[in-house]
Formats: structure tokens, C-alpha cells, sequence
């Protein structure tokens, strides 16, 4: 198990615990974390280029939406690979492209409802 949290392509934190109430208590797992900060640094940051190379790796390829993570054409490319990877998995040859699924959830006002019948 492990987590990775990158937060404005300025930080990023690489741990081997996850958040949970084991990994957090500090008594029970042993766990050990990485972190490194790049305020302000651009695109041409080390920790841009993780998060890029990262989402590369799980989308398959690098779109170029992924280079303005905070912009809604990114957030619709997002939904979009994930969307097409759930229907892939659906269907008869489930040979998934990538390793991004959107959930079979939705959102709406606050309530969280299933998109398909069996989840």
C-alpha cells in the first residue's frame, strides 16, 4: 500500500502508508515518507515533471491538457480517459488502455449514487 500526493505541481509527498487510522496512530505499522517542495517553480519543476510523468504513466500517453492540471479542458480530459476506460473494461474484450477508471458513482447535491446496477 502506498500514497502519493501532489499539491499544485509545488509538492509532493510519497509515502508507504496509507490514510488510515493504523497508518496514522504511529504504534501499530512502521511507515516511512518522502517530500519535496518547489514553490513557484513552473513547469519546468521537478515536481511538475513527476506529477506529468506520473499521470502519463496511469493515462497511457501524454495529452497536452495535463500541463494545466488546474484548468476544466484538463478536468473534462480526466473524466473523458476515465469514462472510455470503464466502458472498455464492460465490454466483451476488457483489455483496459490505461490505469485510470472513473467509479461507478455519481455526485449529486451531496449524495453519492451508483451509475450502474452491480458495484
Amino acid at each position: 500500500n502506498g500514497t502519493t500526493v501532489v499539491t499544485d505541481d509545488e509538492w509532493v509527498m510519497v509515502c508507504s502508508g496509507a490514510v488510515s487510522q493504523n497508518s496514522l496512530a504511529g504504534d501499530h505499522n512502521t511507515e516511512i515518507a518522502v517530500g519535496a517542495t518547489q514553490p513557484q517553480a513552473g513547469t519546468h519543476a521537478v515536481v511538475h515533471g513527476f506529477r506529468t510523468a506520473l499521470w502519463a504513466e496511469h493515462m497511457g500517453a501524454i495529452h497536452g491538457e495535463f500541463f494545466t492540471p488546474a484548468d476544466r479542458v484538463c478536468a473534462q480530459k480526466l473524466l473523458q480517459l476515465g469514462e472510455e476506460t470503464w466502458s472498455v473494461y464492460n465490454s466483451p474484450s476488457g483489455a483496459i488502455p490505461r490505469h485510470w477508471m472513473r467509479l461507478p458513482i455519481g455526485v449529486d447535491g451531496g449524495t453519492v449514487l451508483p451509475r450502474v446496477k452491480y458495484f
